[in-house]
């Protein structure tokens, strides 16, 4: 209940806060009859709300005359109306045409008695393009005159595009900035807002680090410096100038941005990226553009960041995919459009194969991963530790594609085991980043560079020809033991190997789950026939102290089976443990009826019998 009251305070704060700066903003304008008003704004950004909340306080009639201001800085009337017909949706245009008329009586009747003006004229100037000095000089010109008409003045503009600055000192100034914290802006606005801005005779430098700053939601000059965009020192503070989407962060070296659809900005993100691109030299197609969104994508993947790494690895593919598109209809071979390939395979203008396959490389080194006890993938002896083998889902992965082998696993079992709440094509995206980021922890640079993943068509693997696995090594040796028949040293060599492998954990610090524990559950059951084969083996050799140490070894594994009952309490009588055999048989009976509800087997009870008669055997 606190809790719930300290939100509810929290907000009725925040929205005093808003509403006591969008009062002083709007007393700012006010004050302003005798200098113009610079709203320092993209285009319309934030025009209807500032403009209606004026009317809404304003006191008498207010009549709205719209000018364009054109290249050589003179204005021309384009509309005329009062103010809240302009502004009012239809509901509010009713009521607020009634308190107009009303004002607009009592101002005439002002003016019949004091034969002054009753009606109070906004000038308008809705956006300024690109002037020249003396077009500037030509536009303060005709902004004085409106004052000396009696006109108040509000100038709506780019910050780049103000001229006017230079020539008149007197004059207030609203920023974007300041009219997003008075609350004249609503996240739907912000899209509508951004793509507009985008589209401004603006410099590419701004345009390229708001693109950048939108798609990462936070970033550092250094960051682009890294994903080799160079910009300016000061670009963070002229785009937060510029526009109220943006803010400063990190002492003025870095950019923040509120959230947007990305998935709206394709055309605007590629065409930013190749203008940039031409202008440093650089290739520019479809592949080269695609990669450096790509590149964003890893960015907000290694943050943890996957909803917003999805939607740009969208943008990606359907570049690639567009252009296959071109190329088909020029009548180029087909392409293949699967999902999520194109985008992780910017590198190459040649689309995937059905069977992807690595062809070998020389000097490829082989990797072995241990998944009993902790999961390692080494290389040469050496753990790879790297961000992308350190994600969680990526590890379980790479879990489940080893206890799978030599199985090939399919799409459907991936998702179902990894993802299963999620709709199937999220589910599908969820796939593709982790295989990809797999391929990035093994050190490649995408999958199709990678030998040691294999994929044919929807179903996935471990490349076994370079990757030696601890868990397929305890199997085969397993069953050479059990099987095989082996002389006595490699019989000893082979014991030794899966002492050496065998943990009593798999991939320990995955958080356990049924599949995990039930392929743990089979290793122990192997492992436990391997010692009361040796046990067996050691005692007819009459090792016996060896025999009892094997099957002591397996009821530690598992305390469930009645044949290692049956073992230890065979091995301690022969040891001449008798009284301990006595005690094993009680145990046993104790957990069959306990746990299970039933009495041991007539092969127990005889057992147990021979030990209560000491018949030697």
């Amino acid at each position: 209940m606190k809790a719930e009251l300290g939100t509810e305070l929290h907000l009725i704060d925040h929205y005093q806060q808003s509403l006591d700066k969008a009062k002083t903003l709007l007393s700012r304008i006010e004050a302003s009859n005798q200098q113009p008003c610079f709203v320092l704004a993209p285009r319309r950004c934030g025009q209807e709300e500032l403009l209606k909340a004026f009317a809404e306080i304003h006191e008498q009639a207010l009549e709205l005359t719209v000018f364009e201001v054109r290249e050589n800085g003179s204005c021309q009337e384009v509309r005329r109306l009062m103010l809240t017909e302009f502004l009012s949706n239809k509901q509010e245009r009713e009521e607020l045409r009634e308190k107009s008329e009303e004002l607009r009586e009592k101002s005439e009747e002002g003016k019949e008695k004091t034969g002054g003006s009753g009606v109070e004229r906004l000038a308008l100037l809705t956006f300024i393009p690109w002037l020249d000095d003396e077009a500037s000089r030509g536009l303060s010109d005709a902004i004085d005159e409106f004052l000396l008409q009696g006109y108040r003045v509000l100038v709506f503009c780019p910050a780049q595009n103000d001229r006017y600055q230079n020539l008149q000192s007197d004059r207030l100034e609203i920023s974007a900035l300041e009219l997003k914290l008075a609350g004249y802006f609503t996240p739907l606005a912000y899209e509508d807002c951004l793509k507009r801005f985008l589209n401004e005779f603006l410099p590419l430098q701004i345009r390229l680090a708001a693109v950048l700053a939108a798609f990462l939601g936070r970033c550092t000059l250094k960051e682009l410096s890294q994903l080799n965009y160079e910009l300016h020192s000061d670009i963070p503070r002229l785009l937060e100038e510029l526009h109220p989407l943006f803010t400063v962060v990190d002492s003025g070296c870095g950019i923040k941005a509120d959230p947007v659809s990305l998935g709206h900005f394709e055309h605007d993100i590629a065409q930013v990226i190749t203008e940039y691109l031409q202008t440093e030299g650089l290739q520019a197609n479809t592949s080269v553009v695609a990669s450096r969104i790509t590149m964003l994508s890893i960015t907000l993947l290694e943050r943890g960041d996957l909803e917003s790494s999805h939607q740009i690895l969208e943008i990606a593919e359907a570049l690639i995919k567009k252009e296959a598109r071109g190329a088909r209809s020029l009548g180029s071979p087909n392409k293949s459009s699967e999902p999520g390939l194109g985008a992780m395979s910017l590198d190459s203008n040649t689309a995937p194969s059905p069977y992807f396959a690595p062809l070998p490389q020389a000097g490829v080194l082989p990797l072995t991963v241990q998944l009993f006890g902790k999961l390692e993938i080494c290389k040469e002896g050496v753990p790879l530790r790297n961000k992308y083998l350190t994600r969680s889902k990526v590890r379980r992965f790479v879990a489940f594609l080893v206890l799978n082998q030599p199985r090939m696993v399919s799409r459907e079992s991936v998702v179902e085991y990894l993802w299963p709440y999620l709709d199937p094509l999220r589910a599908q995206r969820n796939l593709y980043t982790s295989w990809f980021m797999l391929a990035r922890g093994l050190g490649a640079e995408g999958v199709r560079d990678c030998p040691y993943l294999l994929r044919n068509g929807e179903v996935y693997q471990l490349n076994p020809e370079l990757i030696s696995f601890d868990t397929v090594q305890f199997e085969a040796l397993a069953r050479s033991v059990l099987f095989g028949q082996l002389s006595r040293d490699a019989h000893e060599q082979s014991l030794l190997e899966i002492e050496s492998l065998y943990r009593d954990s798999l991939a320990a610090d995955i958080p356990p789950d049924e599949f995990i524990e039930s392929k743990m559950a089979g290793f122990r059951s192997k492992m436990v026939d391997v010692l009361l084969f040796e046990t067996r083996k050691r005692r007819a050799s009459g090792e016996l102290e060896k025999a009892l140490f094997c099957v002591q070894s397996a009821f530690d594994l598992d305390e469930t089976r009645e044949d290692v009952f049956r073992e230890l309490m065979d091995t301690q009588f022969e040891a001449g443990q008798r009284t301990l055999a006595m005690q094993t048989y009680f145990s046993c009976k104790q957990y069959l009826a306990d746990e299970l509800g039933i009495l041991p087997s007539k092969r127990t009870t005889a057992l147990y019998q021979d030990l209560l008669l000491d018949n030697s055997r």
